[in-house]
């Protein structure tokens, strides 16, 4: 899974959306809502949102999220 792939196309889906927002909570302390992933599919985008609203994220934090959509990315 890329920073550009997108979650969906890759066969997410509304429950592993949970699972992704669950996992950003505890492993990164973000607080993203189940619109932010549907409306944001990709890390890229998605990492974006959270730096544009004045969450701090390091390159550490966007290569967990990259890792964390790898491995949701087993679908």
């Amino acid at each position: 899974v890329g920073r550009n792939d997108n979650f969906f196309e890759l066969g997410g889906h509304s429950l592993l959306v949970i699972n992704v927002i669950s996992r950003m909570q505890l492993e990164l302390g973000l607080r993203p809502t189940p619109q932010d992933v549907f409306q944001h599919p990709d890390v890229g985008r998605l990492a974006a949102l959270f730096e544009g609203q004045g969450g701090a994220i390091t390159e550490d934090k966007l290569s967990r999220l990259d890792a964390l959509f790898d491995d949701i990315g087993a679908f």
